[in-house]
């Protein structure tokens, strides 16, 4: 038996870029082609999954291209950019 429940999805950041949304703690970004976050961290390990498009994770001054359908793992505290490669779509987990 199923419980349904209907939950809110908010929007945690709208901006040039594109908008993130979050439910239940996970993150949907959805990004134009050319975004670019500022260098950060995380105080957990972060999963991205890439949904849609491409996207390049630069950390400590390497860089990775993830593509679509492919998942990466972040170690926390570790200091990362992320760059939409093409218009995409990420879910990210913390």
């Amino acid at each position: 038996m199923c419980t349904w429940i209907s939950k809110k999805i908010e929007v945690v950041k709208q901006d040039d870029r594109g908008t993130i949304y979050n439910i239940e703690g996970i993150d949907v970004v959805v990004w134009k082609k050319g975004s670019k976050s500022s260098e950060h961290s995380h105080d957990t390990k972060e999963i991205i999954y890439v949904v849609k498009g491409k996207m390049r994770l630069t950390v400590n001054d390497e860089e990775k291209i993830i593509n679509e359908s492919e998942t990466i793992t972040v170690p926390e505290k570790i200091q990362r950019t992320v760059e939409a490669l093409e218009d995409m779509i990420i879910i990210e987990k913390r």
